[in-house]
């Protein structure tokens, strides 16, 4: 049987840092199971940094996740200096809302047009008749949709769970998963509440169930 290596090489901070920007660049909007699962790496590995270098490098991610979405999708983003903007939240909380997700596949254009308050934002779209599978695009981004909430603050909001008789309160991040209904003849996805702290140890597959969570309102 082979012996791993475990030989340590030591690199510099700033070699470091580059090898870890370009790694999450080089692996937002490609299809394969490995860049999910480097995903989790990169949101365990982020405690490395400083706080403002997390934050930097979580804006750097959506930014880049909200190119893919607007460029692959035809989904239009009016609002670039709102760089806690998450496209795919906003356009999915839209869909749903709307009922639109039977219609999702027909939808030749979502505007993002103007934000009108704190996470709320003016949205349009119109339908066409070519029916697009967009949708795998958007399941191979929601990972590292969810590494760019974790550690943008501005993005967290707090959970009041009840759970066993107990009343507590979690800081959690807004994400969306892909489900079906029952006729499985088209995608629909759902909103979830993710803890904040649990993604930071790289933790991005549980959430919290809906039927604890009492409460979701802004952090103070």
């Amino acid at each position: 049987m082979r012996k791993k290596n475990k030989e340590q090489v030591e690199l510099s901070k700033e070699v470091f840092e580059d090898f870890f920007w370009m790694s999450y660049r080089y692996c937002i909007g490609r299809h394969t199971i490995a860049t999910h699962y480097h995903a989790l790496n990169i949101a365990r590995l982020m405690s490395i940094f400083s706080e403002e270098r997390q934050v930097f490098n979580a804006h750097d991610i959506l930014r880049e996740v909200n190119d893919v979405v607007r460029i692959s999708n035809n989904w239009i983003f009016s609002v670039y200096e709102d760089s806690d903007c998450s496209l795919i939240n906003v356009c999915l909380k839209y869909l749903a809302e709307n009922h639109l997700f039977e219609q999702m596949q027909y939808i030749e254009r979502i505007c993002v047009n103007k934000k009108i308050s704190n996470n709320e934002y003016e949205v349009t779209h119109t339908i066409g008749t070519v029916k697009d599978r967009y949708s795998i695009m958007l399941d191979d981004l929601m990972v590292w949709n969810d590494v760019a909430n974790i550690f943008i603050p501005s993005n967290h909001k707090i959970a009041v769970i009840e759970y066993d008789g107990k009343v507590t309160e979690e800081e959690v991040y807004e994400s969306w998963n892909r489900a079906y209904d029952n006729s499985y003849e088209y995608p629909i996805y759902i909103r979830h509440w993710k803890s904040v702290e649990n993604g930071k140890k790289g933790n991005l597959e549980s959430w919290i169930a809906d039927e604890y969570i009492k409460e979701i309102k802004n952090k103070e």
